[in-house]
């Protein structure tokens, strides 16, 4: 059962209990209740007529009290014996009291219009007494029409009172119905609703409880998704550098099985004299070749572990970065493919320059080796407000926007079957020297343009320029 239902039940049984108990009441002694207020009535007229200091209108009584005054002999009490209305034993004990002075009432049925009457009688003097009769049937009768009424009104509260309760119980049950269904979509993690009551009771005070509860399992069930999410980012990030480093073990193991084996053969012939005077020349530069790949493969893995433990040192000062290049310009344009630059001809700048230039080496390398044939590569630097961006841009037809998503990690080689001089960790050694030096950078890739670019603070003006500019 629903708890508005018990509440309205409970509610209706107690108004119904104490409606019954009214009926109950007024049924079995509201009779008795006006018997004994007619009793009192006779005796006070008894002591009235009792009282030597009172002058006595018996008429005037008898009109006003509704009732019926005489002064007779105690023989007189006899006739009630023969009307059959008292028996001999009763008209024995009044006689007894009323000879010891004592006034007493009995309750006789006339055969009349009196019916039923109540009798107070009082000794008199000479062995008489007063007879003060009060007919009952007006009592009788005022009790049942009470009663009538009584039941009437009765039945009125009641309906009244199942009326009340349903709304009582309705406004007691309503927030409780409505926290029970916030409770419930608390459950499956929905916590849009809110406990809106004002009242200032318990209940409200449980509402805005529930609503401060809900506010916080949702901040922390967002957090701990949130968390959740990072965490799945970070298995899954771990899983693929695994993938690449298992990748790069097995390439690198290739690559150095290759001239380990060059550099064992070729140094054994040299040992066991079986080379001809001619070759000689031929054997030990294959063997230094060999050796000079080998050594820049050790240094890029030393160069990798310094970064990932943060034991590289970096000197930071300014420079003028234009000459710079100017000098890969030189060293790297053909006749077929030139490097281009556009851009200021004074790049103050604050790095260090030797790992910057392994930056741009690295995105011109990568450039010359990606770009179409026949076209230029392109350095454009951009003066901003408070820094300069470095672009080196090709044309590329190999590159697809899903092969830049992860080409900053280590071990990555896009194109493994004409990239044999590299091992995968250029960019990576790239984004740990731009990643220290604060520096915002990333990659482009528009129509068949694909873009490398960095950023670098400006140098602060020179001691001198500051000076000339004050004079």
């Amino acid at each position: 059962m629903k708890l508005r239902w018990k509440l309205f039940s409970i509610i209706l049984g107690l108004v119904g209990f104490i409606l019954l108990g009214i009926l109950i009441v007024n049924s079995v002694y509201l009779e008795r209740f006006f018997v004994r207020e007619q009793k009192e009535k006779l005796l006070e007229i008894g002591r009235v007529l009792t009282d030597p200091s009172y002058v006595v209108d018996l008429q005037n009584i008898e009109m006003h009290s509704n009732v019926s005054i005489s002064i007779k002999k105690t023989e007189m009490l006899n006739q009630f014996e023969k009307s059959s209305m008292m028996s001999r034993s009763e008209i024995d004990d009044i006689k007894d009291l009323l000879a010891r002075g004592k006034m007493i009432f009995s309750e006789v049925r006339f055969l009349d219009y009196r019916g039923k009457s109540l009798i107070l009688f009082i000794p008199y003097r000479n062995d008489m007494y007063f007879e003060i009769l009060s007919p009952l049937n007006f009592l009788e009768e005022g009790a049942s029409a009470s009663t009538k009424y009584n039941v009437r009104i009765v039945a009125a509260i009641f309906i009244f009172g199942c009326l009340a309760s349903y709304i009582f119980s309705k406004k007691i049950s309503q927030p409780l119905v409505e926290l029970k269904n916030i409770a419930l979509r608390i459950s499956k993690s929905d916590f849009s609703q809110k406990f809106n009551g004002k009242n200032h009771d318990e209940i409200g005070e449980l509402g805005r409880t529930i609503n401060k509860m809900a506010d916080e399992l949702e901040n922390n069930i967002t957090e701990i998704h949130n968390k959740n999410l990072m965490l799945e980012k970070d298995i899954e990030h771990e899983k693929r550098l695994e993938k690449m480093r298992k990748e790069f073990i097995a390439n690198v193991s290739h690559e150095l099985k290759t001239p380990i084996a060059i550099i064992q053969g070729y140094a054994q012939g040299l040992s066991e004299g079986v080379v001809a005077a001619e070759d000689m020349d031929f054997y030990t530069s294959t063997i230094m070749e060999e050796s000079v790949k080998m050594n820049n493969l050790v240094q890029e893995l030393l160069l990798v572990s310094k970064m990932e433990s943060d034991h590289m040192e970096f000197h930071m000062q300014p420079v003028d970065y234009y000459p710079a290049i100017l000098e890969f310009i030189r060293r790297f344009s053909r006749d077929n493919k030139k490097i281009v630059y556009t851009g200021p001809e004074a790049i103050d700048v604050v790095c260090d320059e030797k790992y910057i230039d392994r930056v741009m080496n690295n995105f011109i390398v990568n450039a010359l080796k990606y770009s179409t044939e026949h076209s230029d590569i392109h350095i454009v630097v951009t003066e901003e407000e408070d820094s300069f961006k470095f672009s080196v841009e090709n044309e590329t037809d190999r590159l697809e926007k899903e092969d830049l998503k992860d080409i900053w990690e280590p071990f990555v080689r896009k194109d493994k079957a004409r990239d044999r001089d590299g091992h995968g960790l250029g960019l990576s050694i790239v984004k740990g020297i731009l990643e220290h030096h604060g520096s915002r950078f990333g990659t482009d890739l528009n129509a068949k343009t694909v873009s490398f670019w960095f950023k670098l603070p400006k140098a602060p003006p020179f001691e001198d320029e500051a000076t000339e500019a004050g004079e």
